[in-house]
């Protein structure tokens, strides 16, 4: 595998930086690392479509973008589809909007945020191959489950449950993009997990419960690395932890999406963070808009001239 992606959703920087548990730690020691800023809202949608498309989606949201957005909603050509005709092997596990999935080579496990059709338990448009069903335990990992209790819980249980939760399905997760990556070899394997965020939701980040998601990252991230031995690894957070001012609003969760009472969630926290091992050791702050063009860099794509950011590795 040349490039192995890791995404956690709602890790801020200030978690990582500067008590980072072992293997971020050690990563961090050779490689380039620091404060990922997220698009201008600070939300999964526009900041993940940033990565898809190389841009900004954020003046879209909460108008054409909705929690029912895939990535069929897209304003620009992917960078998926731009690898795909460079002949890159993909292995995409649970990224948010991914489905209805696209046939790319070489599989595709579609992720939570998807159109309605896809939301069925029955919809063959949550994998590709057909043929990987068999080697996925119980389908976790993929939207079939994404939209059901972890969702629950992260509303209506305690932080702690959600968490045990969110270990559960993040461990699924990780033995798909091992087992099939194992099988498959792909140039790019690409995971996503987002149990962070759940709890994010739920908890301030000054929470110890904090320190214990973030432990099991880097778990996540040392076996993954371990399993599938990449030649580049980059890692990132799509915002940081909880929401600006610390701000909480009741909400409910109904059949169709979430239902948000009271004043509107402005933002999450602006700033995750990145570790990028394509590029020279030290701490140099960036965007996520930097992280499209990473991808694209490293299989020699053409980066498109509209792109907001620019490879990681020629930050000065």
């Amino acid at each position: 595998m040349k490039l192995l992606v890791i995404g956690f959703d709602a890790v801020g920087v200030e978690s990582i930086i500067p008590d980072a548990p072992p293997c971020f730690e050690g990563l961090m020691k050779e490689h380039l690392y620091g404060a990922l800023q997220s698009t201008k809202i600070a939300h999964t949608i526009p900041a993940l479509l940033s990565i898809y498309e190389g841009v900004d989606r954020s003046e879209d949201w909460r108008g054409k973008l909705t929690w029912d957005t895939s990535w069929n909603e897209a304003k620009h050509p992917l960078i998926f589809d731009a690898l795909a005709d460079a002949g890159v092997k993909m292995g995409l596990v649970s990224l948010p909007m991914t489905t209805p999935v696209r046939p790319y080579d070489c599989f595709v496990l579609g992720g939570w945020m998807a159109d309605q059709k896809s939301r069925k338990a029955d919809n063959k448009d949550v994998y590709y191959p057909e043929e990987i069903q068999c080697l996925i335990k119980e389908h976790k990992g993929c939207i079939l489950r994404e939209l059901g209790v972890d969702r629950y819980i992260a509303l209506n249980g305690t932080p702690r449950q959600a968490l045990l939760i969110g270990e559960e399905l993040a461990l699924s997760r990780a033995e798909n993009i091992i087992t099939l990556g194992k099988l498959c070899e792909p140039d790019l394997g690409f995971v996503y997990f987002d149990f962070t965020d759940r709890l994010a939701h739920l908890i301030p980040r000054t929470s110890p419960l904090v320190k214990a998601a973030v432990d099991f990252c880097d778990r996540l991230t040392s076996e993954i690395i371990d399993a599938l031995n990449p030649e580049h690894v980059l890692i990132f957070s799509d915002h940081g932890w909880g929401f600006k001012g610390e701000a909480r609003h009741p909400r409910t969760y109904t059949e169709n999406g979430w239902v948000i009472r009271g004043a509107p969630v402005e933002h999450h926290g602006p700033t995750g963070f990145y570790i990028y091992t394509g590029g020279k050791g030290g701490m140099k702050n960036a965007s996520i808009l930097d992280v499209a063009p990473t991808i694209l860099h490293e299989f020699g794509v053409s980066i498109p001239s509209y792109f907001g950011g620019k490879p990681l590795c020629e930050l000065s």
